[in-house]
């Protein structure tokens, strides 16, 4: 799961649009 996590993170970098849930997402798996 987390290397799938790792990939649509990349890919919502890349499009700028889901910056808040990025954040949130980072902080439950201490990236």
């Amino acid at each position: 799961v987390a290397a799938v996590l790792v990939e649509d993170e990349e890919e919502h970098q890349s499009q700028c649009s889901l910056t808040e849930t990025i954040p949130g997402e980072m902080e439950k798996q201490g990236i």
